[in-house]
């Protein structure tokens, strides 16, 4: 994939995001409204940051994509210093003032996260990339620019993207789109979603369509877990694959969740030398 095609790609996630309020965001985004993934997220967040305390007395955390801070706090609350990186000026902003309480803790840049990985020498004890990866056309390459900017015993951390369709099972599959059917005929312009939903599972992806290009794991087959697994083991890191349901529906969440779907996940990866 070309670097201009990436480069319009960020432009228009740019463009899209800066348009959301934090409600259109909450709202649509399933980690930051249900209880039981918020509860997930803060599981792993606490265990990730013991790992890293073993280490150092300060993680420095490295946050890409990182919005408007939401699933940022709590790294920041136990302790962490935190890097914020975003390409959306709207959403740094309502980050900043989020972490007003831990300024001396907190930094933010605005660009592109290729741009600022490429151009930065910095290290940091965990990298976060929290609901992002699926946003992307080439998450493995990005994966791969991450590791040289982990310390010693570093720590990668995804969380919040699709597994791979193929993967799941062929209740899960049509169990998370009657989900998110359900969630989408009350939201408005529902004939405009659910023209672009099928004609993204025709394959057809439109270059000039913002949500299209926020939303790259509609046309791609999700995001594949087990690659990233492969990736992060042949770079000598022991990885952990936690997989979960999560939709906006709230009553779908609720019995997803007491039906123990799975249709998301989260790895978990630390470097063993």
């Amino acid at each position: 994939m070309s670097r201009d095609h990436l480069g319009s790609v960020a432009k228009q996630n740019e463009v899209l995001y800066n348009s959301y309020s934090a409600e259109d965001n909450i709202n649509a985004s399933p980690h930051l409204k249900h209880q039981q993934i918020k509860d997930l997220y803060l599981t792993l967040v606490n265990n990730v940051f013991d790992k890293a305390k073993v280490n150092t007395e300060q993680p420095e955390i490295l946050d890409l994509g990182s919005g408007d801070g939401s699933v940022t706090l709590p790294f920041l609350a136990l302790g962490a210093k935190v890097t914020a990186v975003d390409i959306s000026s709207e959403q740094l902003k309502n980050l900043t003032k989020n972490c007003k309480e831990y300024e001396n803790m907190f930094s933010s840049h605005c660009t592109d996260v290729v741009d600022y990985l490429q151009n930065s020498n910095e290290k940091f004890d965990v990298i976060v990339i929290n609901s992002f990866l699926h946003h992307i056309p080439d998450y493995m390459s990005l994966i791969q620019q991450c590791l040289p900017h982990l310390n010693p015993h570093g720590q990668f951390f995804s969380f919040q993207d699709p597994l791979r369709y193929d993967t799941l099972s062929s209740f899960n599959r049509r169990y998370s789109r009657y989900s998110y059917l359900s969630w989408r005929v009350f939201q408005g312009d529902f004939w405009g979603g659910y023209s672009r939903m099928m004609r993204r599972r025709r394959g057809v992806l439109l270059d000039d369509c913002v949500e299209d290009n926020a939303e790259y794991h509609v046309t791609r087959n999700g995001v594949d877990q087990d690659a990233i697994a492969r990736l992060l083991k042949s770079n000598h890191f022991n990885v952990r694959t936690v997989k979960y349901f999560a939709t906006q529906s709230a009553l779908f969440q609720f019995l997803g969740y007491k039906a123990r779907c799975a249709n998301m996940f989260s790895i978990v990866a630390q470097k063993t030398d």
